[in-house]
């Protein structure tokens, strides 16, 4: 259990600067339509990079998985953004 938390802290940096740019992404469409193709084309790649960490980690190689690791951040952060956004547009 402990490693699992430290391995959390250690991570956390990695996950975030992609989360905060798909954040920072997301958010400069917030005026226009079409601003889910960002999250959405988002998680298609991400899909695409951890389908290719899937199959080249069998090797034994750890770079794939924490590329992937790395790739999701950024839906992750278009995602919450958009929530956000679309909340924020039925409460104003």
């Amino acid at each position: 259990m402990k490693e699992y938390l430290l391995g959390l802290v250690y991570g956390f940096p990695v996950l975030l600067p992609m989360f905060l740019a798909g954040s920072m992404a997301r958010f400069t469409r917030r005026g226009k339509p079409g601003g889910w193709r960002i999250t959405a084309l988002g998680a298609a790649v991400t899909a695409v990079v951890w389908l290719i960490a899937l199959l080249l980690s069998r090797n034994g190689s750890e770079l794939p998985g924490l590329a992937a690791y790395f790739v999701t951040g950024f839906p992750l952060g278009a995602a919450v953004c958009g929530i956000g956004l679309r909340l924020r547009r039925v409460d104003g």
